[in-house]
């Protein structure tokens, strides 16, 4: 490698790296100013569906007395030292609106763009990474009593947040404060749904899109948060 390739990659590694640290601060800011202000110093539980290695627990622990992690590959990966704490729990499994048995795809990035559905743009988009055809469990919302007692609805699911939301029903999202969800600016799976839809889901149900959170986007960033607050909160 010459000393002019070897730079490049230096500097491309500390631009992605200060580019993660901005997106990260610039987020936590903006989500906890909502969390202070919408949860006060009550007893709050948030389910967090696509936790990866739990790198964000640190944050949520700010806040929360209860954290459930819910990710199919929770027990396949090095998970961050703060999951051991008593207040969080993990769930190896996926959330989809039909029990049992479920298509898996796994990327190679340890496991961040894993997803029920099959990749399409994603494989042009980010073209180093692949993905390995595997199989899990699939369980519904409605069914997991430690969703019931949740304020706060964390979604990072790769396209199925739609799919995700309904398996909730009948139990709903009525005990529900606040919605958090990572979405696609361009569709990255076969299927997947767009902030608009999503929005439209979401306002039929009492929801209201507060804010998106999508500090830093260039050619190659594909993805953004929105963050949904129900309705009755800002009438009060």
């Amino acid at each position: 490698m010459t000393s002019i390739n070897l730079i490049r990659r230096i500097k491309n590694s500390l631009r992605s790296r200060f580019k993660t640290s901005l997106d990260t601060f610039i987020k936590n800011r903006d989500i906890s100013l909502v969390f202070k202000s919408f949860l006060g110093n009550r007893d709050s539980k948030i389910v967090i569906i696509g936790s990866n290695t739990g790198q964000e627990v640190p944050f949520y622990l700010r806040f929360f007395s209860r954290i459930d992690l819910v990710d199919p590959l929770i027990h396949r990966l090095r998970m961050h030292p703060s999951c051991k704490s008593k207040c969080v729990h993990l769930h190896s499994f996926a959330i989809s609106n039909i029990t049992g048995s479920t298509p898996l795809f796994i990327a190679s990035n340890n496991g961040e763009s894993t997803s029920l559905l099959k990749p399409s743009h994603h494989l042009l988009e980010y073209s180093s990474i692949t993905f390995e055809n595997s199989e899990t469990s699939g369980k519904r919302l409605h069914d997991l009593d430690f969703f019931k007692s949740a304020n706060v609805l964390m979604l990072d699911v790769q396209g199925s947040e739609i799919d995700v939301l309904n398996s909730t029903f009948p139990f709903g999202l009525k005990h529900l404060s606040i919605i958090v969800c990572e979405y696609s600016l361009v569709p990255l799976y076969e299927g997947s749904g767009d902030l608009s839809a999503l929005t439209s889901y979401l306002e039929a149900h009492d929801f209201t899109l507060a804010f998106t959170i999508s500090p830093y986007i260039s050619r190659t960033e594909c993805t953004a948060d929105a963050l949904f607050l129900k309705k009755d909160l800002l009438i009060n």
